[in-house]
């Protein structure tokens, strides 16, 4: 027998790809008769998660009567908070955002960048006028306490400790609060709305100032006993290699990740290597980014090409270990990074390929995600969807 858990995770993932499904699909997906599977689409109608929406196309019968989600159901706002950016989303059950808020982060203080999220949360409830709105999802940089909802630690900010930014959010606005590591909110939307909507082992790497990666095992995230798994941005690869700021040795952060990059492009012009990325620049080689090597390798310089292939290499390789270990259906590529040239996904394919077993190669897609600026916002608001229906017993009763 099918448990509960597993039959409403099998019903919301048939939902969220978001195309209409008929009864005897709802049957067949959960393995149980016609008339229980009527059943239990009847009781989600009463209760208006789905919506009836039309028919199928007759193949010599009666056309069946197709449902979907109800995407005003519930509505949620899904915030991200990091280092870079401060966005706020307004999203509907069906994981549409109906509006779109951000701002560059100020993360010169915790005042600062609270201040920023809550006013980006303000803005969103503005913007949902008589929509009712479930809660709201954080998706937060750095080290997270899920269960507390604290924010152990926050990139670039040393007095960044143990904030209670769950409890903040909840006092001020007095709606339910979620709050997830950034990149596992991220793994979220790309297994319900992106690259994994069809996938239950899903590998999502996170190529953002840091590089994190999120672990989804037969259609559940993993989180790990404290909510800390997927950190292979401090998987060492290079133990010669420069220190982290975590203090070991050649982590992979310290190699590949947007700031190693600049770093070394810096140091190698300093050192008199000829680039175009400093042309007009040599004496403010410290206002260098990652678009500026991106700019670079576009145009065939051969710096900027150099450093891009050594980080996808280092990318391509400590994934590769990770994906002969858990045997993925799918790695997905998002952040900054994955966004760049293709010459750095190219190096990233192309190690990876070259250092998985060989009998998964073919079984194993690469996708870079399409969600990637809005991923963080849309998985978080997705937590919220999860927790509403959960603590609403919906699936339960109806399968019962």
């Amino acid at each position: 027998m099918v448990n509960r858990l597993s039959n409403r995770q099998i019903v919301l993932n048939l939902l969220r790809l978001g195309q209409p499904i008929s009864r005897p699909q709802v049957a067949a997906a959960l393995s149980i008769s016609l008339p229980t599977a009527g059943g239990m689409v009847k009781q989600l109608l009463n209760s208006r998660l789905l919506i009836e929406t039309g028919r199928s196309k007759s193949s010599g019968g009666r056309p069946a009567q197709l449902v979907q989600m109800n995407p005003d159901y519930a509505h949620a706002i899904g915030l991200t908070i990091s280092s870079r950016l401060i966005q706020a989303l307004l999203v509907n059950m069906a994981g549409q955002v109906i509006w779109e808020g951000e701002t560059v982060a100020s993360a010169d203080s915790v005042d600062e960048v609270t201040s920023q999220a809550a006013s980006q949360v303000s803005a969103a409830l503005a913007r949902s006028g008589d929509m009712p709105v479930s809660g709201i999802g954080v998706g937060i940089s750095g080290v997270v306490d899920i269960d507390s909802g604290l924010s152990r630690s926050f990139p670039q900010l040393r007095d960044w400790k143990d904030v209670p930014i769950g409890e903040m959010l909840s006092e001020q606005f007095r709606l339910p609060i979620v709050v997830h590591n950034e990149v596992q909110a991220a793994t979220l939307a790309e297994l319900h709305y992106g690259c994994g909507r069809q996938t239950n082992n899903l590998l999502y790497l996170h190529l953002g100032k840091g590089i994190g990666l999120g672990l989804v095992s037969d259609g559940r995230l993993l989180r790990g006993s404290h909510g800390h798994a997927g950190e292979i941005g401090h998987t060492v690869v290079d133990p010669r290699g420069p220190v982290c700021y975590c203090g070991n040795y050649g982590c992979l952060e310290s190699l590949a990740s947007p700031p190693a990059v600049v770093r070394d492009a810096i140091a190698a012009i300093r050192q008199g290597v000829a680039s175009s990325i400093a042309t007009g620049r040599l004496d403010k080689l410290d206002e260098v980014t990652i678009q500026d090597v991106f700019t670079a390798a576009a145009k065939g310089d051969r710096l900027a090409t150099n450093l891009l292939t050594a980080a996808g290499e280092h990318i391509g390789g400590a994934v590769a270990n990770v994906a002969n270990i858990f045997n993925p259906e799918m790695l997905v590529l998002g952040g900054v990074l994955a966004g760049g040239p293709p010459i750095l996904v190219d190096a990233i394919t192309r190690v990876f390929s070259a250092r998985l077993l060989p009998v998964l190669v073919e079984k194993t897609a690469i996708c870079v995600s399409q969600i990637r600026q809005q991923a963080c916002g849309l998985g978080a608001a997705t937590a919220i969807f999860d927790r509403l229906l959960e603590e609403a017993d919906l699936f339960d009763r109806a399968l019962t």
